[in-house]
């Protein structure tokens, strides 16, 4: 009992000592290291108990760094490919109108007819000009030009963006270039007409009407896209000397009046 109950074992009083005291003295030692022993254990558990909890903590610390760390990398690594995304917005928009750019539309451009096989035909451009753009300048100043063109781009948007696969551009200056795939050239120069009577319809600011001449184009497969360009350009002058506001299509060496 007095083991169990981690206690001495009491004295014999004064008999000689004999092989029972030499065994109690053991047993005392024994318990006596046993206590020990359980001391050690229980401060080995109690440090362990502490390194695990410090580690815990540690774990818990580190684990939100981390996520924090996370967190900010993530927002980092948006922020970049949002920025990458304006900037490739930027390098292929026009800043006044909101428009595809000229070297936007011509990548466009080159790419659509390099899926035509030779002689094939159903790739139309159109080339628009705004009409006595340097009279409106000169007469109501550049910010008023600005916002014509605006104004003329945001149309030329509304119009062609119900229709499938029509892209619009500034091309330059008071130009827009407006590519119709898959569209032959007696039905660009329909939506060409219908493009000018749109803009002949409608009034700037409420006071300054404005038209414009646009000149239309097919490519032929194998073509550079450039030859279809300078046909384009071509009939485009040709609907300025005839008196503006007109469309005029360009076929090979041809040139019909259509408005």
């Amino acid at each position: 009992r007095a083991l169990a109950n981690n206690e001495q074992l009491p004295p014999r009083g004064n008999a000689p000592r004999d092989d029972f005291d030499n065994l109690a003295l053991e047993f005392d030692a024994m318990a006596g290291r046993l206590r020990l022993s359980a001391e050690q254990r229980e401060q080995a558990h109690a440090a362990v108990r502490e390194a695990n909890a410090h580690l815990e903590s540690r774990v818990t610390e580190r684990t939100l760094e981390l996520t924090e760390s996370n967190r900010k990398l993530r927002n980092e690594i948006e922020n970049r490919l949002h920025v990458e995304a304006l900037l490739a917005e930027a390098a292929l928009t026009d800043a006044l109108t909101g428009l595809l750019n000229r070297r936007a539309m011509m990548e466009m451009l080159e790419q659509a007819a390099s899926q035509l096989k030779p002689g094939e035909l159903g790739l139309s451009v159109i080339l628009a000009d705004v009409d006595h753009f340097k009279s409106i300048n000169d007469q109501y100043g550049h910010a008023a030009g600005d916002r014509v063109l605006a104004a003329v781009g945001g149309k030329l948007r509304d119009i062609c963006g119900g229709q499938q696969q029509v892209y619009v551009a500034r091309w330059g200056g008071e130009e827009f270039l407006i590519l119709m795939p898959h569209v032959r050239l007696a039905s660009a120069c329909k939506h060409a007409e219908h493009i000018r009577r749109e803009i002949n319809a409608t009034r700037i600011e409420d006071t300054l009407n404005v038209t414009i001449s646009l000149g239309v184009s097919e490519i032929v497969g194998g073509e550079d896209p450039d030859g279809c360009l300078r046909r384009c350009d071509q009939a485009l002058y040709k609907a300025k000397d005839a008196g503006r506001n007109t469309v005029v299509a360009a076929q090979g060496t041809l040139f019909a009046t259509m408005s």
